[in-house]
């Protein structure tokens, strides 16, 4: 009886194994393990890091992975599903070699890391500040002169690596000059450079950006002044000069500087013979000097003058009308006289009085000191400005 029992409880255990195994079995081939790379990489964090320190230059900064899963947990797997870390707990100053550790669902294996350890160097979080120096390239023209440049702020922070930092010995900014005339205004970003002059890269410089300013003023003795043209003689009847262009419209002249100072703004042409004149004339004219002043350059303008059929056009003289004067200031005009030359209907030319025409001049925002402005017409609509002799007037600016 009892030999029986036995027999019946080991065919029953047997049985039940079979039954597990195969359910097994087909679990497996319903839901089979599936091995290979996760198509995504997973990103690495750094954890524990002493917040004096930087990580120095870069890092592996994913992972890939080799998994073992079943079909169906593989084909619900996202990347949100891993956690990649590295822990620099106890890590100081220098390289470390450091293991790549990887959270994952149980259900998952993971049987390969790539990478497995990441390199990664330590350093100390450094600052020093510095002033800003300026290199001066180039040059402004003759008888110009700039002085000492005015950097706003004049220190900067640099920050970063101490083995970095440590290697700055300057900050400058590289300052080019191409001819300017009047005090350049500009915002640069300044450089880290090394004791051999090497640019230090890593390093981040605060504030990024700073103004610039230098100075830039004509140098005693020397002065730019406009050219006014100076014809003889009357065109052929019929015919009127309905433009004058010269080039350059202004040139520099020196001397000595009281003698400089004397001078009204503007030199003038040999006179051009337009006598007779039926077409446009182009004329090479020397430049008539003062005594005792000289030119930068050659001592001969261009002169391109336009003769037109009368359709109408007249000449005025104007005195200049200045706008904007700031209080307690006064100005006075050189030359003191402008030629407006206008075209327009025949009629409306007639009838135009002195008063219709208006040279200004706009010294708005202006302080003390010597300027060459362009003037603004204002004239009735009917008639177009062709020319206006000279095109530029100098105006000099004191206090009362």
């Amino acid at each position: 009886m009892r030999r029986s029992l036995l027999t019946d409880l080991s065919s029953v255990l047997i049985a039940l194994i079979l039954a597990l195994t195969i359910w097994v079995v087909a679990m497996r081939e319903q839901n089979p393990i599936v091995e290979g790379h996760f198509p995504q990489a997973i990103p690495i964090e750094v954890k524990n890091k002493g917040e004096d320190l930087l990580i120095l230059g870069g890092f592996e900064e994913e992972v890939t992975l080799l998994i073992r899963a079943p079909q169906r947990v593989w084909d619900d797997l996202e990347a949100e599903n891993f956690y990649a870390y590295v822990d620099l707990a106890d890590s100081g100053v220098g390289p470390h070699e450091v293991p790549v550790e990887v959270e994952h669902p149980e259900t998952v294996r993971v049987i390969e890391k790539s990478p497995d350890v990441v390199s990664i160097a330590l350093d100390k979080v450094a600052q020093k500040w510095f002033r800003v120096g300026v290199n001066i390239l180039g040059d402004v023209p003759v008888g110009y002169g700039y002085g000492v440049p005015v950097v706003t702020p004049s220190q900067v922070a640099v920050s970063g690596p101490q083995s970095l930092v440590d290697q700055v010995e300057v900050v400058v900014i590289d300052l080019q000059l191409r001819g300017e005339k009047a005090t350049m205004e500009k915002a640069f970003e300044p450089g880290p450079q090394n004791k051999i002059g090497g640019t230090v890269s890593g390093v981040e410089i605060t504030p990024s950006q700073v103004m610039v300013q230098l100075p830039i003023e004509q140098e005693s003795g020397y002065r730019d002044v406009s050219v006014k043209v100076v014809t003889e003689g009357t065109v052929a009847s019929g015919y009127w000069i309905s433009d004058i262009r010269v080039d350059p419209s202004t040139v520099t002249v020196y001397g000595h500087p009281q003698r400089v100072s004397e001078l009204l703004g503007f030199v003038e042409t040999g006179p051009v013979d337009v006598e007779g004149a039926n077409a446009n004339l182009t004329r090479s004219v020397a430049l008539v000097l003062p005594e005792d002043i000289s030119l930068l350059g050659v001592g001969r303008v261009l002169v391109r003058i336009s003769v037109s059929p009368v359709l109408g056009g007249q000449t005025i003289r104007v005195s200049p009308t200045l706008q904007g004067l700031a209080p307690g200031l006064e100005a006075t005009v050189s030359p003191e006289m402008v030629e407006v030359i206008l075209a327009g209907p025949l009629a409306d030319l007639s009838a135009l009085q002195a008063e219709d025409v208006q040279v200004l001049l706009d010294l708005l925002d202006l302080g003390p000191g010597t300027y060459k402005i362009s003037p603004q017409v204002v004239k009735p609509d009917s008639l177009e400005v062709q020319s206006m002799v000279p095109d530029q007037l100098e105006v000099v600016i004191t206090e009362l």
